[in-house]
């Protein structure tokens, strides 16, 4: 009985799974508006998808994105304090997104942890 339950509320829920997309095909979504590779990118408890530092080919980048995949656009977010790339990330359980370690614009690794807030943009 439980698990009907829980099968019926999700089905009614339609949080757009894969399930629901009516094309069993790959879709181009609006592109990011900073290109970008080696990029720590993690979901966040308001279900955006932030995508973190980086590198252009030129440059170590500080620039933080979000992407909303329930209206197919995104949005600039507050700088992250140290530009990397090549880092690691985590969601904590408290919510704040963590940037550990990678490789800062001077071109050295970097030991640092810097915490990103989604609530308050900081």
């Amino acid at each position: 009985m439980m698990i009907g339950l829980l099968t019926l509320s999700l089905a009614q829920l339609k949080l757009g799974y894969a399930m629901d997309t009516p094309s069993p095909t790959w879709r181009t979504r609006t592109a990011m508006p900073t290109a970008r590779g080696q990029a720590a990118v993690a979901t966040g408890d308001d279900g955006l998808i932030y995508v973190i530092g980086g590198y252009n080919a030129t440059t170590v980048l500080s620039t933080v994105e979000a992407y909303d995949p329930l209206t197919d656009t995104w949005t600039t977010k507050a700088n992250i304090s140290e530009a990397v790339r090549g880092a690691a990330v985590a969601k904590g359980l408290n919510g704040i997104i963590y940037v550990i370690s990678g490789w800062n614009a001077s071109g050295g690794q970097t030991n640092t942890v810097q915490a990103y807030n989604t609530t308050s943009n900081t």
